[in-house]
């Protein structure tokens, strides 16, 4: 039965042109699209077998290769470029500098006698909630032949070293975005502790309990106690809290993660995202933590963090170890208790508006051979001997507005307003706001 199936499709066959010529042409068009998938697999088996590949995933050294091969011969032959701004100023021209460099694609190029093949892509983060379809890392893979890995680990190694030498002794701020990633902010110059006037030992003890805390990492270990360091920065607005962390990133040479939790797309997600990237010895910084957290917290909308969120992401499972947290606040008792128990914030600082030990600091440190004297009886006759009328930011602007000419420095000193006179929220928008009579506006500094 079998048998005589298959002798009448052979005579079907035999007998039909147009079956006959179906026939050669599948087999022709089965036979291209093998041959063009031949490529392919040889490339897949030369570089399984024969070629050492590096993956970059992280964003900062993702953005260091790019930055690495704009200043690679390759690139003024290169014809898919992109530019972007690198955020450092050229000293000639007072702008922005822009960065040439090569775009998305795969580029071959020639270093140190050796051919290499650069994959730039952006890889979709799959996931099916909201913020994985709209999260698309970037994604280098340098690959080069043979089987020693040390070629690529030196291209890697050198993007690396120019990220080094550019945030050496640099303070550099990295903000969140609302996925959880940190992008670099800014960087600049360190400032010097004593250019921060604080009352007398404040900066002392806490530049030493810092760094006792690092230097009992293994004590820590030992006891099983989670390597983590808390301070709760507290006082009225202009007197000195930000500009004391500025100075504290520099005296230890950390990097500042400047944590916002604004962005309802921001969710206890992206805060464990976020808290998780943070590396050992840095500061995770909270500004203004009374009007930002509990008012984000009492609106009760869709997306945003939580508080417990919050709690978790400082000393919960997904905290991480070897940081400094620090919380600023000008008015501490809206603070939620559970928020500073010791354990999340273990020290709390006082930064309270100066006395006149304090302001005389303050004043001599722009007129060395000033009338210490003088200031102090205008200060106490202004303001009284105790803190609590003026502000550190006050008195400063007043300096810088005094053009190092010591009586237009008393007079401004003696028209600025107390405290009890001022705006709720004080400004530097002359007069009215600040307390300091100016000729025209001035910029508006802040601690």
């Amino acid at each position: 039965m079998i048998g005589w199936l298959v002798e009448m499709v052979r005579e079907a066959v035999a007998d039909n042109q147009f079956f006959q010529g179906g026939f050669v042409l599948a087999a022709l068009a089965s036979l291209v699209a093998g041959v063009r998938y031949i490529p392919t697999a040889i490339r897949a088996l030369l570089n399984r077998y024969y070629s050492v590949a590096v993956e970059v995933r992280d964003r900062a050294l993702v953005a260091w290769m790019g930055q690495w091969l704009a200043g690679h011969e390759y690139s003024g032959r290169c014809r898919r470029l992109l530019i972007t701004l690198s955020r450092r100023y050229d000293p000639e021209t007072n702008q922005e500098e822009l960065v040439v460099k090569p775009g998305f694609g795969s580029h071959f190029f020639r270093h140190d006698g050796r051919w290499f093949w650069l994959d730039h892509v952006l890889e979709d983060a799959g996931g099916g909630d909201s913020q994985s379809f709209f999260i698309r890392p970037e994604v280098v893979t340098l690959r080069t032949w043979g089987r020693d890995t040390r070629p690529v680990r030196a291209v890697v190694e050198a993007a690396y070293q120019i990220m080094v030498a550019t945030y050496t002794n640099k303070n550099v701020a990295h903000v969140n975005d609302h996925f959880g990633g940190w992008d670099v902010l800014s960087t600049g110059q360190p400032r010097q502790v004593d250019s921060v006037v604080l009352a007398a030992g404040i900066a002392e003890e806490i530049i030493e309990d810092i760094r006792r805390f690092f230097d009992r990492a293994e004590w820590y270990k030992e006891r099983g106690i989670p390597h983590r360091r808390g301070y709760l920065f507290k006082g009225p607005p202009g007197n000195g809290k930000s500009s004391f962390i500025q100075a504290l990133i520099g005296e230890f040479g950390m990097p500042l993660y400047v944590l916002s939790m604004t962005d309802k797309e921001f969710t206890d997600r992206s805060l464990a995202r976020a808290i998780a990237a943070l590396p050992t010895r840095a500061v995770l910084l909270l500004e203004d933590v009374d009007s930002s957290l509990p008012a984000r917290m009492a609106k009760k909308r869709k997306g945003g963090v939580t508080m417990s969120g919050v709690l978790n992401a400082i000393d919960g499972a997904i905290a991480s170890e070897g940081r400094i947290l620090i919380l600023t606040t000008n008015h501490p008792e809206k603070l939620d208790p559970a928020l500073v128990r010791p354990g999340r914030i273990d020290r709390q600082y006082v930064f309270d508006d100066p006395d006149v030990n304090q302001a005389a600091r303050l004043f001599l440190r722009f007129f060395h051979d000033g009338d210490v004297d003088r200031f102090e009886g205008i200060f106490i006759d202004c303001f009284g001997a105790g803190p609590g009328a003026v502000s550190m930011c006050q008195l400063q602007e007043a300096l810088i507005q005094s053009d190092e000419n010591v009586d237009q420095f008393f007079e401004l000193l003696a028209a600025i307003r107390p405290y009890a006179e001022r705006e709720e929220v004080p400004g530097f928008a002359g007069v009215e706001a600040s307390g300091v009579p100016v000729a025209v506006e001035a910029s508006g500094r802040r601690s």
